[in-house]
């Protein structure tokens, strides 16, 4: 008998009909025969290929970054009707520029976000950039062309958080985290964005998808729990390369997109492409242009308080109990935060109320100086109270800056009003007691 198996070998089988013994039962041919064709069928599966598995097409995407000797990526991610841009090359022996082209979101800003654009101006007025440069011997940092420093992260890591957050996602926050603090631990990428619940989606055109629990980067010792991020990512199935990315942050609506315009692997980068600039690098922001910046942020807090009605009271007001009460008053159970964190702690008397969360330990200044809430304003020779028992005042408010150790974390002392204008003067660390009606006749001097 004569036959071509499934595999396409030419299988002879030849059954002897007759025995010295005489002729064989037909039924004995029967037996033979289904044990080669189940012979056949084992043959036959062993050949085939094994079925994907999500753990199994996740791995060989996240192998493509960190077996690669050079990446070369642009990612671009919308925010509103605006885009930022990220930059990156990465080689071999922890070299990496990383480069954010950053674009001011639609709508209203947070309280950092706005003072970190206000500090930080480009000098060259163009958008505002932050770049990161490791030469694999050290690195240094750049926000808007001021120099930052950062030359005491551990440059293996850096270097790894950045190649796995291409891999896994995260770009946009995890790198940068990562180098405002100086005393991480040591990373472990099984435990640092970690991956779980992978899961196959349905095709998309040419792309295959994704979907899996990210891990969001998190410094130990910032209070609350962890967050995950739900991510699902479109990739090429023959390259393995991920076309773009779509996050949604638990607990948060909306999502969020990074689309990979450009990503080229072990190219040849010449090393001059991460050279740390040695040029002369504008300087960081004075100490008084730190303090301008905090109370413009003051300002605009009680502007954007006033005029949306922050408290609720269907009353168009300012807050003046105290500073930190734009961060700490409870709405709904929820601070207000209004102002950043650090400018609500620097607050030198904070109010103690229900309508507040606690106040946490002694003030801590900020830029080396505390922000009060002016008690009295002077109005036609009288002074009178900004606060009559509501904390709150319809028309006005006051607020100074003073050095919280007077010389030495400064000398000259600061006040601001609903005018928004600010005046200095050394007043020898003596806080303000009353607002003046003329505070160039009181020795007050104003800032241009």
């Amino acid at each position: 008998m004569r036959g071509r198996g499934r595999s396409g070998i030419i299988i002879r089988v030849h059954v002897a009909k007759h025995t010295s013994m005489g002729r064989l039962p037909t039924g004995m041919m029967t037996p033979c025969l289904h044990w080669l064709f189940l012979l056949l069928i084992a043959s036959d599966k062993s050949e085939a290929a094994p079925q994907a598995t999500p753990e199994g097409e996740f791995t060989k995407i996240e192998r493509i970054f960190t077996e690669a000797k050079s990446i070369r990526a642009k990612i671009k991610m919308p925010r509103g009707t605006k885009e930022s841009l990220f930059n990156l090359l990465i080689k071999s022996g922890n070299k990496v520029v990383f480069e954010h082209v950053m674009s001011i979101p639609d709508g209203p800003l947070s309280p950092e976000k706005k003072l970190a654009f206000d500090l930080f101006k480009p000098t060259d007025g163009g958008p505002m950039k932050g770049l990161t440069i490791s030469d694999g011997n050290r690195m240094r940092t750049f926000l808007g062309g001021h120099d930052l420093g950062g030359g005491s992260v551990p440059l293996g890591d850096y270097f790894k958080l950045v190649t796995y957050a291409l891999a896994r996602g995260e770009i946009a926050w995890a790198p940068s985290a990562y180098i405002a603090r100086y005393d991480w631990p040591e990373l472990d990428f099984q435990n640092t964005l970690a991956v779980s619940d992978l899961k196959t989606g349905p095709d998309e055109g040419n792309a295959k998808t994704l979907s899996y629990r990210l891990k969001r980067l998190k410094y130990p010792k910032d209070p609350g729990p962890e967050t995950f991020a739900n991510v699902k990512v479109f990739y090429d199935p023959k390259t393995f390369h991920p076309l773009k990315r779509v996050y949604t942050q638990e607990g948060r609506e909306g999502s969020t997109t990074e689309t990979f315009e450009e990503l080229v692997l072990d190219e040849d980068i010449p090393d001059e492409k991460f050279a740390i600039p040695n040029k002369e690098q504008p300087p960081p922001p004075t100490q008084e242009q730190s303090v301008f910046s905090a109370l413009k942020s003051i300002g605009e807090a009680q502007e954007d308080f006033r005029d949306n009605d922050r408290d609720n009271n269907k009353v168009k007001d300012y807050w003046v109990g105290d500073v930190s009460g734009l961060y700490r008053l409870l709405l709904e159970g929820q601070e207000i935060r209004e102002i950043p964190v650090e400018l609500a702690k620097a607050d030198g008397s904070p109010l103690d109320s229900p309508a507040l969360s606690p106040s946490k330990g002694k003030p801590v200044a900020a830029h080396g100086y505390y922000f009060i809430a002016i008690k009295m304003f002077e109005k036609d020779g009288k002074a009178q109270a900004y606060d009559s028992g509501s904390h709150r005042n319809s028309s006005s408010y006051g607020i100074e800056a003073v050095p919280a150790e007077y010389p030495q974390s400064g000398r000259i002392s600061y006040i601001m009003n609903e005018s928004r204008v600010i005046f200095r003067r050394d007043a020898g660390g003596k806080r303000t007691e009353c607002f003046p009606e003329h505070p160039e006749e009181n020795g007050w001097k104003r800032v241009p």
